[in-house]
């Protein structure tokens, strides 16, 4: 009984998770109701509420008295404390790929799925597509991460990125420049194909570094 009741917390916590972060059916600031939630995941109430108390202590949920939960709206300083979380995960991601490379690895099969990511992205941003793009942008980084080959590496990343791209639904696109980004990419994975683990770490911590300044030096961040 106590594995069951885990279980069906586990798939509301899972469910309730990608609903903020794949399908965007919780928006930023949108109160969830649990009967809805119980109903779409052909689940009880009891491990919904369950699950919204795991990401309350995630900080993805916020429990305001008289009135509900909701789905936090992180602050600015919320956004770039979790690009300094991500920075150096990023780098070090870049640098072992990189580093498989120059010890002969064939990666021919991940460089062209990522030059195939990279062509979907500037499609994406040339024709202004903000939220494709993000969605673009993610599973590209999750990609390099999954491709490292580390486990551990990729769980934490991975949970990490998730914060951050939770939090940029947030910002403006006049603050993400789609096409900037896209440049750093093609140096990133080009420094990946030549085999040079510190280039790709530094262009990897300078692609997360400049995205952390940019949001520093926004007027505005706040998603209309």
């Amino acid at each position: 009984m106590e594995d069951m009741n885990y279980s069906a917390t586990q798939i509301a916590y899972d469910g309730i998770r990608r609903m903020i972060f794949v399908t965007h059916e919780l928006r930023p600031g949108q109160k969830l109701v649990e009967s809805t939630i119980a109903q779409k995941l052909s689940i009880s109430r009891t491990p919904v509420r369950e699950a919204i108390h795991r990401l309350q202590q995630d900080g993805l949920i916020e429990r305001i008295q008289n009135r509900g939960s909701f789905v936090c709206i992180p602050k600015k300083e919320d956004i770039i404390h979790s690009y300094e979380i991500i920075t150096a995960l990023y780098a070090m991601v870049c640098y072992t790929l990189a580093e498989r490379k120059q010890n002969g690895e064939d990666m021919s099969e991940m460089l062209c799925r990522l030059h195939d990511a990279m062509d979907a992205m500037e499609a994406a941003a040339n024709e202004g597509n903000q939220e494709l793009w993000l969605m673009l942008d993610r599973d590209f980084h999750f990609y390099l991460a999954f491709c490292s080959d580390n486990e551990r590496l990729c769980r934490i990343y991975r949970h990490s990125h998730e914060m951050v791209f939770h939090d940029t639904w947030q910002i403006p696109s006049e603050v993400f420049n789609g096409k900037v980004s896209c440049a750093e990419h093609r140096m990133i994975v080009e420094a990946i194909e030549s085999g040079n683990p510190g280039l790709a770490q530094q262009h990897a911590f300078n692609h997360m570094l400049r995205s952390r300044r940019r949001i520093q030096t926004a007027d505005v961040f706040t998603r209309v």
